[in-house]
């Protein structure tokens, strides 16, 4: 009986973070993909605002645009351009989205 009341007293002991440590071991890896998913959709839903002040910047200025700098100097090939990496951006949110959403459900 004394080796029972010695195991329970020292599970006690351990700090309850380190417990729960201790049992998420298991599920380590699935928490580092739904982290990473997280993360990924949050870099993906932030992109939009940054996609549409490079349309603003390809309206405005023109041929001295960034993307104009890059090689496209026509203002209706920036915008196609503009459009695909949009769609690409959506995308990529949606599905990293759906990813964490059933990631996190370990």
């Amino acid at each position: 009986m004394q080796s029972f009341d010695q195991s329970a007293q020292q599970a006690i002991a351990i700090h309850p973070l380190l417990r729960l440590l201790q049992y998420g071991r298991i599920y380590r890896s699935q928490v580092a993909w739904a982290a990473t998913c997280s993360v990924l959709n949050k870099f993906f839903d932030l992109a939009p605002p940054v996609l549409i002040g490079a349309a603003v910047d390809v309206v405005v200025q023109r041929q001295q645009s960034f993307i104009a700098k890059l090689g496209f100097t026509s203002v209706f090939h920036q915008l196609v351009i503009l459009s695909a990496f949009s769609a690409l951006v959506w995308g990529l949110e949606s599905v990293f989205q759906y990813a964490y959403d059933r990631a996190w459900r370990i």
